[in-house]
């Protein structure tokens, strides 16, 4: 999901960078930081976590919420957004795919005794969101994430084996690779081991049939 898309509700000042930036996904916790990810900092009444937003830059944090002013010369190139504390202090940013109800009516009819399990390519707001929607019908959602989580629930591409693959028979792209004007990209999966039994789904509107589908045919 873009950044710009996350800010939509939350008032804010972009102090550097831009709001173009895709975020795999929010963190609150600088032990998480990894390529791709947004840290919110918060003043806590034990700890500021301003203090330490250079080492979750470090990292390959991409962008960082702030709350206050911090020193930015040594992290010229992360994107920065402003935004004011709530009366209660905190900072609460959510990303959510407000068409899940339509994702699931249309998938319902499709679905197998055989699919049981099901990997949801993306973590941002629209990944949680369809795996919500997945794990309401039925099934056993992961999401894929191009960097390595400390959860139980999201695997790596390099995660994707040949049992992998053989045990999840529905696959959703909620990632925006394929989106016009960049069709030629799709997400890097092993498409060779997709059989008739799979069931792949892309969230992308434009264009009609993206390269992720074609692929999966």
């Amino acid at each position: 999901m873009k950044l710009e898309q996350l800010m939509e509700d939350v008032p804010f000042t972009l102090v550097q960078g831009t709001l173009e930036t895709e975020i795999e996904d929010i963190i609150y916790d600088s032990r998480k930081a990894a390529p791709g990810l947004l840290f919110v900092c918060i003043v806590g009444t034990q700890r500021d976590s301003h203090d330490l937003a250079a080492d979750c830059v470090a990292k390959g944090v991409n962008t960082l919420v702030i709350q206050h002013d911090i020193d930015l010369s040594a992290m010229p190139d992360v994107n920065v957004i402003k935004v004011e504390r709530s009366a209660h202090g905190d900072v609460h940013l959510v990303g959510y795919n407000s068409d899940v109800v339509g994702f699931c009516d249309s998938l319902r009819p499709l679905l197998k005794p055989q699919h049981r399990k099901a990997l949801v390519l993306g973590t941002g707001g629209a990944a949680r969101a369809v795996r919500h929607g997945l794990m309401d019908l039925g099934l056993e959602a992961t999401m894929v994430s191009r960097v390595s989580r400390p959860d139980d629930y999201t695997v790596t591409y390099g995660d994707l084996t040949p049992e992998v693959m053989a045990e999840n028979l529905v696959i959703v792209n909620t990632t925006p690779l394929g989106m016009y004007p960049h069709t030629d990209e799709c997400p890097d999966i092993p498409y060779d081991m997709l059989t008739p039994s799979h069931l792949c789904y892309d969230l992308i509107y434009n264009p009609e049939e993206t390269l992720f589908m074609r692929r999966s045919a």
